[in-house]
């Protein structure tokens, strides 16, 4: 509507998710003129008069005319000379040909000798982007798809020349996949920097492989499991066959391997080293060797049991059958986990834990640890902001618990969180939740292990709760009632199925995440507003245990004294807030300005310098990384900032591709892909996903974005 009344024309505004819109925009753009419809009628003496005086004949096809419409501000604009439409920036179309098997254009009358044997018909666009890499160092910095930015295409001299001023995109001719070796060295083309020749281009760490497909398929490119071949290979030129076996668990539960059988043919014999010398030192004989049957059995027995502790099955993969013989006859192993801590131990660290509890933990302790000691229902909110010991509270009563002999289950909302707790998962991945949370159960079989271990529980442990939708608790307290009601009928009326529930959080932090929503359903979809609240009993934290620290000075302890202060009045909303134009409420606060950087020059420079002052010489250095971050709004801005902090850290870049495809919708076009180019969908970088070219360095640091393996610390978290 704002643009209708602005412009006072006809508008067309288009959400553009589809490359086919784009298609649509260029098509409506150019579609030609307006036209009309005119109807000519000869009028004599008031009545239709004939076209042809010789036949007296009317002609109606005729009497209509397909005419150029010109309204009068069409009119003015035209005479006055301004832009119909604007195309920016201009484009550079490349070529993309085999090694002579580019097109030319020669005159029908010329002597086909001399059209042969004329060099300069040979040079194309991209035979003479080989030449630039070969005569100019800085050409080689750059693909063929960015020459044009910095590279002009002098047609006259057929020849590439350094721009002086502005720049063009460069687009590659589209290659179907069906075309062959000509789709892969486009692939190549789009990726591939400084290339000097087609020969260079099929070169791989010194190998020239005979086809552009083998090359692609060796540097990863295709959509194939050599990423995972090539990730393992790396591995193993270090790591130990305990790892590799690790490694390859963590690969096939939580990474998209096609052919599960074929990679473990591949690599099952890199996972057996340490089974060899164990058997080996068993019967004493160092040169004995075991048939590669039994030894695959072995390794599938290993296999299954880190399947299981990883919480998958080795027989939902494709995989080779264990041996009767050989398969061990092991129980639950996820129970025989939970009890196979040292009591003793646990005993005394949570004696040294419970001697430093402030009054409140305490109260919350034994609310907590005595309902499970005598095996009563319970359900339980901790109630603490940031720096109460939420934390330290769970260590003490986790410790407590299992060093008497008892099963619990400590999860979080969150995999950064879920790794404070020993033990610890995201709630999700534990309790099997579904992602569609309308009336649905959790994904736990009567029967199973996962179950037999949520039968012998006596506590559970959830932090961060706050974050997780309302329904999420409701699916998991109607699965509880339906799982425990086997053995007691009576608890299918307990919330919980009579298992003590420990929630803990802050509601003045991060609240369930509603796409799109509107603060009435975001609150709603808190766990406040489910009718399992009722239930609750709340245990509230109100001491901040961070001011109390040794390592902390009087002016330390005022300065964070301060800063928490403000931090708790922003959480109660104490703070006044404004609200902007076109805002119904306020949700604007001024930070105080003893907390902001005022930089003179380079914003990006000026906060990486005061996060990280020394990260030259500590970049290595776990400790001093983990006690600092920045937080960006937005993940272009992310980039930004990793990508220059990348290049300030000494040493030899190393870049991984993406491999990015569509996934085809049922009822589609057989030719669906062709709608979206591979470049195309390389320059999508969509939330949660990470960017289709990552740099890397020794040492640097990186974050996970999302959750592959939990047991093994592989969670989204900044270390």
């Amino acid at each position: 509507m704002y643009l209708l009344k602005k412009f006072q024309a006809h508008i067309n505004v288009k959400w553009c998710n589809k490359g086919i819109f784009i298609k649509y925009l260029f098509k409506y753009v150019t579609k030609g003129l307006d036209c009309g419809k005119a109807y000519l009628e000869r009028i004599r003496n008031g009545e239709d008069a004939p076209h042809d005086d010789e036949t007296q004949t009317i002609n109606e096809v005729k009497e209509y005319l397909d005419c150029r419409y010109i309204c009068e501000q069409d009119a003015c604009w035209r005479i006055f000379g301004f832009d119909i439409h604007r195309h920016f920036s201009p484009v550079e179309r490349l070529p993309v040909h085999l090694p002579n098997e580019n097109n030319i254009v020669y005159d029908a009358q010329a002597n086909m000798s001399q059209v042969i044997c004329n060099e300069n018909l040979r040079k194309t666009i991209l035979t003479e982007w080989f030449v630039a890499n070969k005569l100019h160092p800085n050409a080689r910095k750059l693909t063929y798809c960015e020459f044009p930015s910095k590279w002009r295409w002098i047609e006259k001299t057929k020849s590439w020349e350094p721009r002086q001023i502005g720049g063009k995109i460069g687009r590659l001719y589209y290659v179907h996949p069906s075309i062959g070796e000509r789709y892969y060295l486009r692939m190549f083309l789009i990726h591939v920097k400084g290339a000097q020749s087609y020969e260079e281009l099929r070169t791989y760490n010194g190998i020239l492989y005979p086809t552009f497909k083998q090359a692609c398929k060796t540097r990863g490119l295709l959509g194939d499991d050599q990423e995972w071949y090539s990730a393992f290979d790396e591995a193993a030129a270090w790591a130990t066959s305990a790892q590799l076996r690790q490694l390859f668990v963590t690969m096939l539960l939580f990474c998209e391997v096609n052919d599960e059988y074929a990679f473990f043919e591949r690599v099952w014999k890199s996972l057996t080293d340490d089974i060899q010398y164990r058997f080996r030192e068993i019967i004493g004989n160092p040169n004995h060797q075991i048939p590669d049957n039994d030894l695959k059995n072995y390794l599938l027995d290993d296999l299954s049991i880190l399947f299981s502790k990883n919480g998958g099955r080795i027989r939902d993969n494709n995989l080779p059958h264990v041996s009767d013989s050989t398969q061990s006859s092991y129980g639950n192993r996820l129970v025989e986990e939970e009890l196979s801590y040292d009591t003793a131990e646990l005993l005394l660290e949570s004696e040294q834990l419970m001697s430093s509890l402030n009054d409140e933990q305490l109260h919350a302790f034994y609310a907590i640890t005595d309902t499970v000691l005598d095996k009563k229902h319970g359900f339980f909110f901790v109630s603490g902001y940031g720096g109460t010991g939420k934390t330290y509270l769970w260590n003490a009563i986790i410790t407590y618990i299992r060093a008497h002999r008892k099963i619990m289950i400590t999860v979080a909302s969150s995999g950064v969180t879920s790794l404070l707790l020993p033990g610890g998962r995201t709630a999700h991945s534990r309790f099997k939740i579904p992602c569609d949370l309308e009336g649905a159960i959790c994904d736990i079989k009567k029967g199973t292990m996962l179950a037999e271990l949520i039968q012998s529980t006596s506590l559970i442990i959830w932090d961060d709760a706050l974050m997780t939708h309302r329904r999420a608790f409701e699916t998991l307290d109607k699965t509880l009632r339906d799982l425990l009601s086997t053995h007691t009928s009576s608890v299918e009326n307990i919330p919980f199925g009579g298992k003590v529930l420990v929630l803990g959080g802050d509601l003045r932090q991060i609240l369930p995440v509603i796409e799109s929503g509107t603060r009435s359903e975001i609150i709603d979809a808190a766990i406040v507003n489910s009718p399992l609240w009722q239930h609750v009993s709340i245990l509230r934290l109100t001491k901040n245990m961070r001011l109390y620290s040794p390592k902390l000075d009087i002016h330390a302890q005022q300065e964070l004294a301060a800063f928490s202060k403000w931090i708790l009045d922003v959480g109660e909303g104490k703070i006044e807030a404004t609200a902007r134009e076109g805002e119904a409420e306020p949700t604007w606060i001024q930070i105080p300005s003893e907390l902001l950087l005022m930089p003179a020059g380079d914003k990006l420079a000026c906060i990486i310098e005061t996060v990280y002052p020394e990260i030259l010489t500590k970049y290595k250095d776990m400790q001093y990384l983990r006690t600092r971050a920045i937080l960006t709004p937005t993940n272009e801005l992310a980039d930004s900032i990793n990508s220059h902090i990348v290049s300030l850290i000494p040493g030899d870049e190393k870049q991984y591709l993406s491999c990015d495809k569509i996934s085809k919708p049922p009822g589609t076009h057989e030719s669906f892909d062709v709608l979206y180019p591979m470049e195309f969908l390389n320059s999508l970088n969509g939330n949660n996903f990470p960017q289709q070219k990552l740099t890397l360095k020794n040492g640097v640091p990186i974050i996970l974005l999302q959750n592959i393996n939990q047991s093994e610390g592989l969670c989204n978290a900044p270390d």
